[in-house]
């Protein structure tokens, strides 16, 4: 087995990168399920709904450039805090509107990382 795979670093960056692909694919690949559970039928608005939130993303990614002075771990825990506190507040959210905010939260962490 080469070293570089043995390495702890190396499987901690693939780790990384495997959570942070979740996290960023939850909102385009699940949240029209997550809507019609929640009683939203109307493909039109769960689209809506999708495209706004996506925008988070290329302004998370903006915004980046304000935080690129902090150190790794920093920057990490940050952007999964704000992305996590986006899916938290999809769950508990008790109207499709503010799932819709909460999904911009989490796509604008998505961003940040």
């Amino acid at each position: 087995m080469p070293k570089i795979l043995r390495s702890r670093q190396f499987i901690a960056v693939c780790a990384l990168g495997f959570l942070s692909s979740i996290l960023f694919f939850i909102i385009p690949l699940q949240m029209s399920v997550f809507l019609s559970a929640r009683g939203e039928a109307s493909t039109v608005m769960i689209g809506a709904i999708i495209a706004v939130a996506s925008i988070g993303n290329p302004i998370g990614s903006y915004l980046f450039r304000f935080l690129s002075s902090r150190t790794l771990p920093q920057l990490l825990a940050r952007s999964y805090i704000v992305g996590g506190a986006g899916l938290v507040g999809m769950a508990i959210s008790p109207t499709v509107l503010a799932v819709g905010l909460c999904a911009f939260v989490n796509q604008l962490g998505c961003g940040l990382l």
